[in-house]
């Protein structure tokens, strides 16, 4: 149940090290990102290949996420890629990370939206059991 509740490891460790380089005018490559990444991703630099940066890298760029400088392997984020980076992190881990724990079952203390989503889960139950209820025949 725990890897229903969280985003991609992958996309949230990349997008967190791109919102921090965010608002540092350096310059963005495979190998001064992938180990912040790799780092974000339980710390082993060989479970996050160059291989893998260099596709995380090449879909950023295509998405317009960041932008090629000159003919070179860097990048540097573009506006869109600043606002896209600090919107999702802040909004997984404000919103999504706290919301979506919510919903985990048997909680020592739940919350009040848990309290409200585990209400709707009851109404929602009890209309589809009336829903498709069998109809008893009598006997004549």
């Amino acid at each position: 149940m725990d890897n229903v509740l969280r985003a991609d490891p992958r996309l949230m460790a990349v997008l967190e090290v791109l919102a921090c380089h965010a608002y540092i005018p350096k310059e963005i490559g495979n190998r001064s990102l992938r180990g912040a990444v790799a780092q974000r991703l339980e710390g082993v630099l060989d479970r996050y290949s160059s291989a893998q940066m260099t596709y995380d890298l090449r879909r950023l760029r295509l998405k317009g996420l960041i932008a090629r400088i000159g003919k070179s392997h860097c990048y540097h984020l573009t506006d869109l890629g600043i606002r896209v980076v600090t919107f999702f992190t802040k909004l997984y881990h404000r919103l999504f990370a706290p919301g979506l724990a919510a919903l985990l079952p048997d909680q020592a203390f739940p919350s009040d939206l848990a309290n409200a989503l585990s209400r709707v889960a009851e109404v929602l139950q009890s209309w589809t059991d009336q829903a498709f209820a069998l109809p008893v025949l009598s006997e004549v």
